[in-house]
């Protein structure tokens, strides 16, 4: 991987996780009357394309364990 000219050599990872952070605060105001969690919001984005995931797979595409996922899935459910 080379580094932008514009960005010190290390911080394309900072600026994606400040991107998506930034996301997922921008989908929490627009989704504020559905009452879900940036968590809830990441699980639902990932599962948008409607092919099944195992709550494993999930879990890792989310970056989540499944323990923690299945406490989202559960809020999700109800």
């Amino acid at each position: 991987m080379t580094s932008s000219p514009s960005l010190p050599h290390g911080s394309a990872l900072l600026a994606l996780q400040r991107a998506t952070h930034a996301t997922l605060q921008i989908l929490t105001a627009e989704l504020v009357d559905l009452d879900l969690t940036a968590s809830e919001i990441n699980a639902l984005a990932i599962l948008a394309d409607g092919q099944g995931r195992t709550v494993s797979e999930l879990g890792a595409a989310a970056g989540t364990r499944p323990t923690t996922l299945t406490s989202v899935l559960d809020r999700l459910e109800r």
